[in-house]
């Protein structure tokens, strides 16, 4: 071969070769824009896709067939604050100092801010970052949401029970403040500001999906994709549903009850019940409301939804066929197992369910996986389930065990219960969801290995070490009782009423 043919042979082939990577990363899809709806206190029945009775779920019915339903997932604590830290830093809150109780307003417990939360994770890798709705993981500058790696927040800084309307008069809760930045720009003190949180949330979100997924749309170098977190408020006491979901639920049921024509029907049971069902259809909606502007911005087949709950449910909420609900430990599945839907339209296949094991600690690694973003250097918790979301048929998964720091520790289908004082527990998942039939006395062996298991795998995680939380110095409402008035009520504020 003469030189010339020889530069033209190579020059054509690094032609072809170029061409071809071009054509390669045209087809690959770019990194996805992500959303969590992160619910407060619901319960592991309360949407249609998990076995709902009477609540009306049809976007998330919608979002369930054009994605995955994970069967077996988790959050790492059954408390708001310790909750929040699992999800947004990939480790068990224990491991931050940050388990326990939650932040109260007269406390000076707070995520430190030197850890790498999720938000920080996306902004480092090129995302605008948004957070809307409950923080709970500091109240103060310095220690709200745009110390931890948000460009946007706006919502209230711990649970809406913590506000002067409260009945619980030991508490004496300061006003509670709508925080705009850092900033209070409204308070919430009645009951009719309580029932617009979720309409707050989901406006300053949608405003913001609006904005950033603009640049979400673009082609090429610049695009920049978004990570939106809404924390709502709602199902967390005290329930105050809005207009007109309460009254869509008092009509549903006159009608039910009329149509049952005394041969018994649908039982809807207490008025906290009803609220919850007002509530969710109103979640649901807003749900309806997000997927509707990403598709106007032509953005939803490439934006990761997720919907799932902090913990287990409370009063009103249904946890049906689980044991358990929010109140005590981490021990029993209603406990801690909560209902996640996943749905990525490019990347996702429709309609299909999992039975892999996840866990929220396991959120934020997946996702760094997802963004091409880094992790921190300290220890976490979590693991990469990317490959559960593009092959959810593999019912292995990438996480072998579930451990609660009550000695709850799941193995595949089994599942010990150790408790301090009392005999451990065990339990088949496979045959009894519901932990009804205790098997410790019958499997005696697999009971001990189990729990062998359990004490080694404690002791690895432990041996990873402890980090300190945070104290917020000078500990003191945000919102202070002489300055209420400086500021609207929520309603003023929205302009709604």
């Amino acid at each position: 071969m003469t030189k010339k043919l020889l530069l033209l042979f190579l020059f054509v082939s690094t032609l072809l070769v170029s061409r071809a990577t071009a054509a390669a990363n045209d087809d690959a899809p770019p990194r996805p824009n992500v959303i969590i709806f992160f619910i407060d206190d619901m319960g592991y029945a309360d949407i249609e896709p998990f076995g709902a009775e009477f609540n009306k779920t049809p976007n998330l019915n919608k979002l369930a067939k054009k994605g995955l339903k994970f069967n077996n997932f988790y959050v790492a604590s059954v408390a708001c604050s310790p909750s929040r830290t699992a999800l947004l830093t990939g480790c068990y809150a224990w491991r931050l100092g940050m388990g326990g109780g939650v932040a109260f307003p007269h406390l000076d417990k707070a995520l430190n801010p030197n850890e790498y939360t999720m938000a920080e994770m996306f902004r480092d890798a090129g995302y605008h970052t948004g957070c809307f709705g409950k923080w709970h993981l500091g109240h103060l500058k310095g220690y709200l949401p745009p110390s931890h790696g948000f460009d946007v927040y706006a919502g209230i800084p711990y649970s809406n029970d913590m506000w002067s309307g409260s009945n619980n008069k030991k508490r004496n809760y300061p006003p509670l403040p709508w925080i705009v930045g850092n900033k209070p720009v409204a308070k919430v003190t009645t009951g009719s500001d309580q029932s617009y949180l979720t309409k707050a949330t989901t406006d300053a979100a949608l405003a913001f999906i609006g904005k950033a997924g603009k640049d979400a749309a673009k082609k090429g170098d610049a695009r920049k994709p978004f990570f939106c977190y809404l924390p709502y408020a709602a199902v967390h006491n005290p329930k105050h549903p809005r207009e007109p979901f309460w009254s869509n639920v008092l009509k549903r049921r006159a009608k039910q009850e009329k149509d049952a024509s005394g041969n018994g029907g649908m039982d809807w049971g207490t008025t906290a019940k009803m609220h919850v069902a007002a509530q969710i259809e109103e979640l649901d909606t807003d749900v309806g409301r997000v997927v509707s502007l990403l598709e106007k911005l032509n953005i939803d087949k490439n934006t990761l939804i997720l919907w799932l709950s902090d913990n287990g449910g409370t009063g009103g909420t249904q946890m049906m066929p689980l044991r358990g609900r929010k109140t005590g430990a981490a021990r029993y599945e209603g406990n801690f197992r909560t209902p996640l839907l996943a749905c990525w339209p490019s990347k996702i296949p429709p309609g299909t369910v999992t039975d892999a094991l996840g866990s929220t600690i396991d959120l934020l690694p997946t996702f760094a996986h997802l963004a091409g973003g880094k992790l921190s250097k300290n220890a976490i918790d979590g693991v990469d389930l990317t490959s559960v979301l593009y092959d959810p048929t593999d019912a292995k998964g990438p996480r072998t065990y579930i451990r609660s720091g009550a000695g709850a520790f799941r193995k595949g289908d089994w599942k010990i219960v150790g408790h301090a004082k009392s005999p451990a527990e065990l339990y088949n998942l496979a045959d009894d969801v519901g932990e009804t039939k205790d098997l410790a006395k019958e499997r005696p062996e697999l009971l001990k290995k189990l729990l062998a298991e359990r004490d080694a795998i404690t002791a690895k995680e432990e041996a990873l070490g402890i980090r300190e939380r945070a104290a917020m110095p000078n500990v003191r409402p945000l919102l202070p009782v002489a300055d209420q008035d400086k500021v609207p009520s929520l309603v003023d504020y929205l302009g709604v009423e």
